[in-house]
């Protein structure tokens, strides 16, 4: 949803920080829930996955900014909304979908 607004950097970075610390605390709290063990469990994995886009669009939140900044707010705009955006949010669903789906076929 960060990359969707228009508001301050700082605002959208804030956001990008709190869903940061929000996975990671569910990380903790399914973790102590569930026992530990010495493997990738489906849990983790799936955190994992939300820690890496959520790092790709802090990364490209930092690039639209430099494009913002270099007079290209519309450039900016558009490869949020209509590129990345459509392709973080389908390939995070897929990605998902593939890895319970291995999970249930494999047991």
């Amino acid at each position: 949803m960060a990359l969707l607004l228009d508001e301050d950097f700082g605002d959208r970075m804030g956001i990008f920080a709190g869903t940061l610390f929000a996975v990671i605390v569910n990380l903790q709290a399914a973790t102590s829930d569930l026992g530990s063990t010495n493997s990738v469990t489906l849990i983790d994995f799936i955190h994992m996955i939300a820690i890496i886009y959520i790092f790709i669009s802090a990364v490209l939140l930092v690039y639209t900014r430099f494009l913002s900044e270099s007079e290209q707010p519309q450039s900016s705009r558009y490869l949020m909304r209509h590129i990345a955006v459509p392709i973080l949010a389908g390939s995070f669903v897929v990605l998902n979908i593939v890895v319970i789906s291995y999970a249930a076929i494999v047991g």
